[in-house]
């Protein structure tokens, strides 16, 4: 089994919004975002935690996510 590394669910939280942020969502979405990642994977909920964010970013990157929206 893959051995786990336990990290602070604020870390993790900065960790996320920052990588979304680079990945072209505005601060306050990459916070949001991140928070409801956390929120999540501190649930139990691995499919809709902080295992997100790579396909996000691969949405934004392609353009399928709107970084934007109105």
């Amino acid at each position: 089994m893959p051995e786990r590394t336990l990290v602070a669910p604020d870390d993790l939280r900065a960790f996320a919004a920052a990588l979304l942020e680079k990945g072209g969502l505005s601060a306050e979405h990459a916070a949001t975002t991140a928070d409801v990642f956390v929120w999540a994977a501190r649930r139990g909920v691995e499919s809709h935690g902080i295992a997100r964010v790579p396909p996000y970013l691969g949405l934004l990157a392609k353009g399928v996510a709107n970084a934007a929206p109105t």
